[in-house]
C-alpha cells in the first residue's frame, strides 16, 4: 500500500470531529429495531402462555369435579347429577368454557358420571372427565370409584364422545388424550 495513502487513511479514521457520528434519530431507529426484533421473538411464546392459562381453568375444574364426585359417591352411594347437588360453586358458563354434567345412576355396574368443559375461545382445548364404579373385593362387595380426565388432541376441537369402560379401565375416546386417572 502507498505510504501517502496509509497516512491519509489513518488521519481519516482517527479524525475527531463533533459533526460526525449518529444523530439522535439514528439511535432512536436502532433502538426501535431492537425492540421490534425482541417483540417478534417473544410474542408467539406469550400467546401460547395465554392459551395455556385459559386451558388451566378447564383442566382444573375437570380434576376438581372428578375428586368431588368420588367423595360424593363415598358419602351418598350415588353420583351427583347437578352442580347444586355437588356444591362445587362452579358456574355453568365462564368467559373460557361451558360446563355440563351427565350422570347415569342405574344398576351398580353402570353408575357413571361425565363432566364436560367445552371451550368457548379459539385456540383452546376442551376437556371431559368421567367417574365410574367397579367392584373391588368380591368377598365384601365393596365398590371402588375410578376416574379419568381427557383433553382434545387439537385446539378448537369439540369433544364428541364419552370415555368408555373397557375391562374395568376408563379410556378416552378417539381424538382425546388421557391426562390422569
Amino acid at each position: 500500500m502507498n505510504r501517502n495513502f496509509q497516512v491519509i487513511f489513518l488521519q481519516y479514521v482517527l479524525r475527531k470531529n463533533s459533526d460526525e457520528g449518529f444523530a439522535w434519530w439514528g439511535w432512536l431507529i436502532v433502538i426501535l429495531i431492537i425492540i421490534l426484533l425482541l417483540a417478534a421473538i417473544g410474542l408467539p411464546s406469550l400467546l401460547g402462555c395465554v392459551n395455556q392459562a385459559k386451558q388451566a381453568e378447564g383442566k382444573n375444574y375437570t380434576g376438581v369435579f372428578n375428586r368431588s364426585q368420588q367423595a360424593y359417591y363415598l358419602e351418598y352411594n350415588k353420583f351427583a347429577s347437578s352442580f347444586q347437588e355437588l356444591q362445587l360453586g362452579i358456574k355453568r358458563q365462564t368467559d373460557n368454557y361451558n360446563y355440563y354434567i351427565k350422570t347415569i345412576n342405574k344398576p351398580i355396574e353402570h353408575k357413571i358420571t361425565y363432566f364436560y368443559a367445552v371451550s368457548r375461545k379459539p385456540g383452546t382445548k376442551s376437556y371431559v372427565g368421567a367417574v365410574t364404579t367397579m367392584k373391588g373385593n368380591t368377598k365384601d362387595n365393596e365398590m371402588l370409584t375410578i376416574a379419568i380426565a381427557c383433553e382434545t388432541e387439537s385446539r378448537n376441537q369439540i369433544q364428541t364422545a364419552n370415555p368408555t369402560v373397557k375391562l374395568g379401565v376408563l379410556t378416552c375416546p378417539n381424538g382425546m388424550v388421557k391426562l390422569s386417572q
